[in-house]
Formats: structure tokens, C-alpha cells, sequence
């Protein structure tokens, strides 16, 4: 069509109008791909911030290097609970490998030698040195272009409906032209195929889209695919993983209990070797308290990880178990009177009780204490004024999720989730006609993330969550979620414009072809004025927003 036109016109005569009207096209196309370039440089740049480590093995001792300085057939080791950063083989060792990230399965997988292990996947039992296929920088070089494909490449739905309508009126506009040739003439029926709408769709929209993702990252939000600013508009339901995103990343060890005659040097200890290579935040507390001891560690034998239950770590011959109530009891692990008490008291102050068991009976507990983060409250507030409904999922006891809920004014929460459940209730909330939010950090919410109409992590979660995450909070707070939902609303009204600068512009040239006889300078200054609103409308994202998002 695009030839058709700059033909025609030529033949016409309109030498310096086709020039003059192309060249602006063309300049606006330019400005379109340096916009797409600019939003590909912000997005690896974030993504290259998000750093990560592993375990090299140089002559048998292991060594903490960054991911990118790994090199193809390096040999890293991974233990029980920690994510394979990288695609390889097993070199030795064995384990069972959960790949629902990938795969969908909730089952783990064995691994043994000369197995292929994938990036992002979890070791959840045993432990493993793994051959590397690819250099750490081409890793993340792939996993920044896999990200890029599903961050610019996209259609919102509108361009989608536009350029939809765009290839249905290409007969219809050549059939028209035909039309007003005997009654306009051929510079009516030039006008006509002046007005074809298609080039303008392809523009505006995506304009708009690459400028208010421009905003959002300089105001801390990186949003990964601008589709899901528009699904962000349809959500009513808001689940907020506990810990970690409702609480501060990090609780802290409010108290150790030893009993059975241990000391509380003894207990910390115990858990500091069961937990000492793992990332969660009962992990860093527990080695933060550690810390304070001036305890070191020493390498376990063996390591289990139950996901979302506990650890289990081999010490010479006695076998020790750290986490919740729920896996000793599955461990069939003797729990005291006194720790039976203790773990009442604590879930009634709101507190979560770690407990540490060995071999057949629990000998201790790490009383932790989480704190809300300060934004929250006025969050809370925020979504229920604009008609959000609000859920609290936790993997922790019933009273502490309760009290949690209560401390918030939130009237539903789910307690005691296991990582599959968590994704459960998320399809369980959309078959009764929700769209949920789900807004979390861990290893653990990465399926439920995956289902949820629109996923949120924040900066330093684990790297599963901010690699699923659809959205990312830079500042590593929720301080920015209200004014995410009110961009959303001025996005769609923004689309629309843009889908009317496109469309209407057409319309009334054909109209004045058919009514006025006009020709086609008549087409061009009404097609470059609606250009020009277009392009305002496109750039609109950055004058409004000069000063940056207001926080509601």
C-alpha cells in the first residue's frame, strides 16, 4: 500500500508533498526504534544489576565467584535447597532436582551423572558438581535477550485490535479508491488510498507503551511486557505472599530455647550448619545470629531440603533437622512438653518458632520475629479505596497469619501453604471469576507467580521470583503498587486516544473524498494533523510524568 501511494503521488506531481510526508513518517519511525533501543538498554542494565553467585570447584575447594565470570566446562557445586544457576551435565554426585519452574511437575526429579540440569531449576536433595555448557556471561546474556523478546516484542491489545482492523480495510480501502475515481477523480481516489489507517496503528501505540515503561523504570518499577499493564487493569484481587513482602525481607532471632540439657550455642550451631549455603530469610537470620556467637561452620555430610517444610543435614553420625512443627512431626521427631508450650506462646505474640531437631528429638528452638514494613498499612488502605480485594498466603502457622491479618485489617488469609498450594489457591481465586495480583519473593511462590493474571517482586527476592515476576520494584519496597494501578487506568486512556488519532483521521478523509471532492492535499493535512496528536499523545507519558509518579 505503502508503494501504491508514493507512486501515485508522484505521478501526480506531488513531488515535495510525498517527500515531506514520508520523511516525517520515517522520522517518526526512528524516533519510534530509538525509544525500543533506550528501553533495551534500561532492561539488561536492571537485569545485569540483579547479581548472582556460584560455587566453583578449583582442586576440590569451592569457591564463591560471580556468575559472570563463569566459563564453559567449569565444574560449580550445588547443595540441597540452592537454585542451578546455569545449564549443564552431572559430573558427580546425584540428587532430586524440582523442575516445576520448567516442567509444571510438582514431583521432583532424580539426576544422576551425565544427566542434563537446567538454569533456575531447584536442588531440593543430595548434592552435585555440575559441568557447565555455557560461559556465565552467555547465560546471562541469553536469559537478558529470552527476557528482551517478551519485554519490547509485544502487541498491546489495542495495536493488536488496530492492526487486526488495518489488514481487514486494505480490500475495502483499494475498493473505495476504485469507487472515487469516476467521482472525485484520480486525486480523490489517490486521497482515499492516502487514508489507509494502518501505518499510524503500528506507531502510536507502541510509542506510548515504550514512554510509560520509560517512566515507570525511572521512578523504580520495571515493567517486563506493557501487556501486562493492560491486564493490570482488569485485576480485583491483590495476594500478598507474607514474608519477605508484607513483613521485612530479613526477621531476626528474637530468642533461642534450648532444653534437653543443650545450651543455646549448641542449638544456633546446629542450625547455622544446616543452613549456613541456603538464601531464604529464616536462613539469614539464623547465620546472622550466628554472626553475633562468632560461630563458623563446618561442612555437613548430607543435606535434604523439604521445600517449604524444613532441612535435614547429616553431622557426623547424628542426623539434624531445622524448621517447622509440621516437618518434625512428619519426621516423626519427638517434640517436648515445654517446646509444645512455647510454640502456643509464641504463635499468640505473633512470633514463628524454628525448631531444631536431633536425630529422633527436637532439642531447641529459634524464636524469629518478622516486622511489617512500614509502607504497608497505608497500602492496605490504598487498595481497599479502589475496590481491591486483599489476601494474605503464608506458609506459617495459623495465629500468626491470623494476627498478621487482624494487625492489617485484612479479613482473608490463608496459613500454613505449601509452595503447590499457593499456586492452587491462585487458580482456585480465578475460577470464581477473580483476576489476581500476586505479589511475592521466594523460591517457593515462583508456580503460583506463573498463574496469576499479574505477578510482583521485589529488588532482591530470590532469583526464580524476580526472573517470573512480571513486574519488579526496584527500590525493593511496595511503596509504588497504588500508583501502579492509576498508571494502568492512564495507560488504557492513553491507548485509546492513540487508537483515535490513527482511525479518525482516515474516516474523515474518506468522508471528504466522497462529500467535498476533496483530493489529496486536503487527505495529507488531515492525516499530519492527526499524526501530530499522535505523536503528542505518544510523548505524553514523559511531560506529564517530568516530575516523577505521585505516590498516592
Amino acid at each position: 500500500m505503502n508503494s501504491i501511494i508514493s507512486v501515485g503521488m508522484l505521478a501526480a506531481g506531488y513531488v515535495f508533498t510525498t517527500a515531506f510526508t514520508f520523511s516525517i513518517y520515517y522520522t517518526g519511525k526512528k524516533l519510534l526504534l530509538n525509544t525500543e533501543a533506550h528501553n533495551r538498554r534500561m532492561i539488561a542494565r536492571v537485569i545485569n544489576e540483579q547479581k548472582s553467585s556460584v560455587w566453583l570447584v578449583v582442586d576440590s575447594i569451592e569457591i564463591e565467584i560471580p556468575m559472570e565470570s563463569l566459563k564453559a566446562n567449569d565444574i560449580i557445586a550445588v547443595k540441597a535447597g540452592e537454585t542451578i544457576l546455569a545449564d549443564g551435565f552431572v559430573s558427580s554426585g546425584n540428587g532430586l532436582v524440582d523442575q516445576q519452574v520448567l516442567t509444571g511437575e510438582s514431583i521432583p526429579v532424580e539426576k544422576r551423572v551425565g544427566e542434563q540440569v537446567f538454569a533456575a531449576t531447584v536442588l531440593v536433595a543430595g548434592k552435585m558438581q555440575i559441568r557447565v555448557v555455557k560461559s556465565g556471561k552467555d547465560t546471562i546474556a541469553a536469559h537478558i535477550e529470552e527476557m528482551l523478546k517478551h519485554t519490547v516484542d509485544y502487541k498491546t491489545s489495542v495495536q493488536s485490535k488496530g492492526e487486526e482492523l488495518s489488514e481487514r480495510v486494505i480490500l475495502p480501502t483499494l475498493a473505495l479508491s476504485i469507487v472515487a475515481f469516476p467521482l472525485a477523480g484520480p486525486l480523490g481516489a489517490l486521497a482515499v488510498l492516502y487514508s489507509y489507517v494502518g501505518y499510524d496503528i503500528r506507531f502510536y501505540s507502541p510509542l506510548s507503551m515504550l514512554n510509560y515503561m520509560k517512566v515507570a523504570h525511572e521512578n523504580d518499577i520495571l515493567i517486563k511486557d506493557g501487556r501486562t499493564m493492560e491486564l493490570l487493569q482488569n485485576v480485583d484481587t491483590v495476594l500478598f505472599d507474607k514474608t519477605g513482602t508484607l513483613t521485612l525481607a530479613q526477621p531476626s532471632v528474637r530468642h533461642i530455647h534450648p532444653c534437653q540439657g543443650y545450651k543455646k550455642k549448641d542449638i544456633l550451631e546446629y542450625a547455622m550448619i544446616a543452613e549456613h549455603r541456603q538464601t531464604h530469610p529464616v536462613a539469614k537470620a539464623i547465620l546472622s545470629k550466628a554472626e553475633e556467637y562468632n560461630l563458623t561452620y563446618a561442612e555437613s555430610d548430607d543435606v535434604i531440603y523439604e521445600v517449604g517444610y524444613g532441612i535435614k543435614v547429616k553431622i557426623g553420625k547424628d542426623l539434624i533437622r531445622v524448621g517447622s512443627e509440621r516437618f518434625m512431626k512428619m519426621e516423626k521427631v519427638k517434640i517436648p512438653s515445654d517446646i509444645e508450650r512455647l510454640i502456643s506462646e509464641s504463635h499468640s505474640q505473633g512470633y514463628t518458632l524454628v525448631m531444631v531437631g536431633k536425630n529422633s528429638n527436637v532439642v531447641g528452638g529459634l524464636e524469629l520475629q518478622t516486622l511489617i514494613r512500614p509502607e504497608v498499612n497505608a497500602i492496605v488502605k490504598r487498595l481497599k479505596e479502589i475496590k481491591k480485594d486483599i489476601y494474605i498466603i503464608s506458609g506459617d502457622h495459623e495465629e500468626v497469619t491470623r494476627k498478621l491479618a487482624k494487625d492489617l485489617e485484612i479479613e482473608n488469609y490463608f496459613a500454613e501453604a505449601l509452595p503447590e498450594e499457593k499456586a492452587n489457591i491462585v487458580d482456585q481465586l480465578q475460577k470464581q471469576g477473580k483476576n489476581v495480583c500476586f505479589i511475592g519473593d521466594g523460591i517457593n511462590d515462583s508456580i503460583a507467580m506463573k498463574k496469576a493474571t499479574v505477578s510482583i517482586s521485589l529488588s532482591g527476592s530470590s532469583q526464580i521470583a524476580t526472573d517470573t515476576a512480571d513486574i519488579l520494584f526496584l527500590d525493593g519496597s511496595l511503596i509504588s503498587l497504588p500508583v501502579l494501578f492509576d498508571l494502568s487506568e492512564d495507560i488504557n486512556r492513553n491507548l485509546k486516544v492513540a487508537m483515535a488519532s490513527a482511525v479518525v483521521p482516515g474516516m474523515l478523509n474518506i468522508g471528504s473524498v466522497f462529500i467535498m471532492r476533496s483530493g489529496i492535499i486536503g487527505a495529507v493535512f488531515v492525516d499530519l494533523t492527526g499524526f501530530a496528536f499522535g505523536f503528542i499523545n505518544g510523548y505524553m507519558p514523559l511531560m506529564k510524568y517530568n516530575n516523577g509518579l505521585v505516590v498516592s
